[in-house]
């Protein structure tokens, strides 16, 4: 008999309320990153949260309960506002590799979020899981280049 249990893939968008002109702006942001990742490794969570300065979107895969349980967390979390699933499905393998790795929209990945039109979505409240998921993959994709680590699909 197996005991291998169903994974999970949750893909939302929400409004931020951090305001990263504040002078706690960043400290805000980084505090949501390390809260995170320590509670993402202890539920085996891998996850990517796109910021484009005014929306989150975040991807979160893992084990089915975790998973669940993890978005619950999030959407009491006051730091967004307007949390919307925007995909919920079992899923074969996960594709990232991170507890959870922050890519926030920056001069040096702009040409990313253009190419796969992110922000334009967000703002029309009209998102595609592919484009998000592409970003995603492609951000991380680099990163891990540039660290001399390649995956393989």
């Amino acid at each position: 008999m197996s005991s291998r249990t169903t994974l999970s893939r949750i893909v939302y968008r929400s409004l931020a309320k951090i305001n990263m002109s504040a002078p706690d702006g960043s400290t805000q942001l980084l505090n949501i990153v390390r809260t995170s990742q320590k509670r993402n490794e202890f539920s085996v969570i891998t996850s990517v949260l796109l910021f484009d300065k005014t929306f989150f979107v975040q991807i979160l895969e893992g084990d089915k309960p975790a998973v669940h349980e993890t978005f619950q967390r999030i959407c009491a979390d006051d730091r967004h506002k307007d949390v919307e699933i925007v995909e919920w499905r079992d899923i074969n393998r996960r594709d990232f590799v991170s507890s959870l790795a922050l890519f926030e929209r920056r001069p040096e990945n702009e040409g990313q979020f253009v190419k796969f039109g992110l922000s334009e979505m967000l703002h029309r409240k009209r998102i595609k899981v592919g484009a998000v998921q592409g970003l995603a993959m492609a951000l991380q994709a680099e990163t891990l280049s540039k660290r001399g680590i390649e995956l393989f699909t």
